[in-house]
């Protein structure tokens, strides 16, 4: 699984991630930054499950854009969120889906800026929840206390910080009273609480659909301890710079992309989305308040 160790400051495995994918970047050729009137389109995709399937998946949703915007549209994903951040600051990336609290990293850092929010299940929020065997005696969150438990990646706003967020509510200190490792993914979470890896995972509700066709007795084999609050769903945001123009145009090919049934399946078959909602940066403050509970420190990614 290669899951690696929650222990330490988030400034700490934050600068670190924000390396890793600095160094990703420049060793992939992706070029410069590029003008504020792109020649084509680049795609950033959120790290939420293997890289491999999201470029797979994530080929038809490309096509039907480049048709709207009449400019070639390519993907990126990013190791980790930290890269997501990076590539919109440097320009490597036009557009992208991005998880609410890596796009106030965004923000903060560079001025990356939401235009759309995803709706799925009829609603524009989504919730975190933390799982366990569907055997476990664990009936509440301060029961996990000295156990195993995966979190998903420290740039997730429900693989990490709301769930950190309901254990602290608890009395429980992830840092302190947790054996905690990062998996690396929503889906890989998963996987290593239902090998036994781990006794409690972190994701997004409910992100156990991402690997039923592998472990199709998912559902049966776990149960949901705790669920969050609300919490505004992930963004469709641009990079700073780019001309407003283009960002019109990018917010109406991807509206359009759901009035069309073939732009209804390339969106549920890549992040299960149903549509969209315009939005704006004020949507995003319940995350804020969040980081701010927390305090957590959103300058360790510069």
């Amino acid at each position: 699984m290669g899951l690696r160790s929650g222990r330490g400051s988030l400034g700490g495995r934050l600068g670190w991630l924000a390396l890793v994918a600095a160094v990703t970047l420049v060793a992939g050729g992706c070029g410069p930054g590029r003008p504020s009137k792109p020649q084509e389109i680049v795609l950033g995709l959120m790290p939420s499950v293997d890289a491999g399937t999201l470029q797979e998946k994530a080929g038809p949703l490309a096509e039907l854009l480049a048709r709207e915007l009449g400019v070639p549209v390519r993907t990126f994903v990013a190791a980790n969120y930290a890269g997501l951040v990076e590539a919109m600051g440097s320009a490597k990336v036009d557009v992208t889906f991005i998880p609410p609290l890596a796009y106030v990293l965004a923000n903060e850092e560079n001025g990356t800026q939401v235009v759309l929010k995803a709706v799925r299940n009829g609603t524009a929020t989504y919730r975190s929840q933390i799982l366990v065997a569907a055997g476990s005696p664990y009936r509440s969150l301060g029961e996990l206390r000295g156990k195993r438990f995966a979190f998903t990646d420290p740039a997730s706003t429900s693989g990490y910080m709301f769930a950190h967020l309901m254990l602290r509510e608890a009395g429980v200190d992830p840092q302190r009273d947790l054996r905690a490792v990062f998996a690396g993914g929503h889906d890989k979470a998963i996987i290593a609480l239902y090998q036994g890896e781990v006794d409690a995972a972190a994701t997004f509700e409910d992100a156990r659909v991402y690997v039923e066709k592998t472990y199709p007795d998912v559902f049966r084999k776990t149960r949901v301890l705790a669920y969050s609050e609300p919490i505004p769903n992930d963004t469709v945001a641009v990079r700073p710079g780019l001309d407003p123009e283009w960002r019109d145009r990018i917010v109406q090919a991807f509206l359009a992309l759901t009035s069309r049934p073939d732009g209804q399946q390339a969106l549920k078959d890549l992040y299960r989305i149903e549509g969209f909602e315009r939005a704006t940066d004020a949507d995003y403050e319940v995350v804020r308040r969040a980081v701010k509970a927390l305090q957590l420190d959103l300058s360790v990614i510069r």
